[in-house]
């Protein structure tokens, strides 16, 4: 499985309805799944994370409290945070 960028990470999660969480600095938080030799990005709304060493994109599931865009602007950084 080919690492994948912060950035994929982000847009894949959106593109799920999540909305993913970002440190002070605008980078994907990717400590909220923090567990041993695990580590990852995770969702604002509803809480979901995964490790993202041992998952793909694909294994993103769609978010069970998805926010509205333009709530999203205000939550997290944004959905602009990494670009």
């Amino acid at each position: 499985m080919a690492m994948r960028t912060e950035q994929q990470w982000f847009d894949a999660m959106r593109a799920k309805g999540h909305m993913p969480c970002v440190e002070s600095t605008g980078y994907l938080d990717i400590f909220v799944c923090d567990e041993g030799f695990h580590n990852g990005p995770g969702c604002e709304t509803c809480h979901w994370s995964i490790c993202y060493h041992c998952y793909d994109l694909k294994d993103i599931p769609e978010c069970k409290n998805p926010v509205l865009e333009l709530q999203a602007s205000d939550q997290c950084g944004g959905v602009d945070a990494l670009k």
